[in-house]
């Protein structure tokens, strides 16, 4: 018995419904494809905060050093925590660079094959099961985000395929027991005319993206998802968090800080807009200080191990 063939009309029907059903669910997958790489970074900077806090633990309460405080301190554990001894500024230490120039690209970019796996903060983190080989020298997933790309080194956008995390210079080696136990984004800050134009409170983006989060105040940020362009895959591929360094955006338009009490915030901080003046970043933090004294930014570089005095 002949069976009748689908006619043109039926097969356009059937695939009408098969587009229509794609399209409800393709968003729904990409929802739930970005709602995993979320869990996953903010897993990931969790994972990174114990490490600075166990590292603590076995070295007299201090935390790792950043990449601000490289490589010519005698003591092996004062050296960054991504790069260890091979940070980049180690070539300006050594007398390969003269002091004070900056690193070029090329020589940042022979550098990266160092982190994480040179860095103190590394026997706290590598999980050999959890770890890729594709990369010279091998690197732990635990510090790359899932949501981020990698793309040329050093381009200002993606990743630089070694690491997509960074830690505030400014407690480099702090001891934990002089660690602001909370801290808050302050006022926008215009880093060149050096005004402050508006309070955040009173600025309607900021009211919308910062405030809305209900985390003006939170316990003290140590390390966070930075990203690409400010700078780290920029022009400064390093691990530490100062200046106009700023938050990513990867996820529902923000990211995660990891605190000092081991604990993961999302935060939507606004992006940097020079029309505006506006220049977000680390030196929009401040130490929220004891009664009576006077607040302190938490986007310095000390460039020394454990310069952070504390209140």
């Amino acid at each position: 018995m002949l069976r009748r063939a689908f006619s043109l009309i039926e097969m356009i029907v059937v695939m009408a419904i098969l587009l229509a059903l794609m399209s409800i669910l393709m968003p729904v997958i990409g929802a739930a494809r970005d709602a995993a790489n979320g869990t996953l970074c903010s897993s990931h900077i969790r994972s990174l905060t114990q490490g600075f806090l166990l590292f603590a633990q076995d070295h007299g309460g201090h935390l790792p050093g950043t990449s601000q405080n490289i490589s010519n301190d005698p003591n092996p554990d004062h050296r960054d925590w991504l790069f260890g001894k091979f940070g980049q500024y180690a070539a300006v230490l050594s007398g390969a660079l003269p002091s004070g120039q900056s690193p070029s690209l090329d020589n940042q970019r022979a550098q990266l094959s160092y982190a994480p796996q040179f860095g103190t903060l590394w026997k706290y983190i590598n999980n050999a099961s959890y770890a890729t080989t594709n990369i010279p020298g091998g690197t732990s997933m635990t510090y790359r985000c899932p949501s981020v790309t990698a793309t040329i080194s050093g381009g200002g956008a993606g990743s630089n395929g070694r690491f997509d995390y960074a830690a505030f210079a400014i407690f480099d080696g702090t001891s934990i027991g002089k660690m602001p136990p909370r801290s808050v984004m302050h006022s926008t800050f215009d880093a060149k005319s050096n005004a402050n134009p508006f309070p955040v409170s009173t600025d309607p983006r900021w009211m919308t993206h910062f405030w809305s989060t209900s985390f003006a105040v939170m316990p003290t940020p140590l390390v966070c998802q930075e990203d690409a362009q400010y700078n780290i895959n920029g022009s400064a591929m390093d691990g530490s968090h100062v200046g106009e360094d700023q938050l990513a955006h990867c996820h529902h338009g923000g990211s995660f800080y990891g605190s000092v009490d081991g604990s993961v915030t999302w935060v939507n901080e606004p992006d940097s807009d020079p029309i505006m003046h506006w220049y977000a970043g680390a030196h929009l933090w401040e130490a929220v200080p004891p009664s009576g004294q006077t607040p302190k930014q938490l986007d310095v570089d000390p460039g020394t191990w454990n310069a952070w005095a504390g209140y």
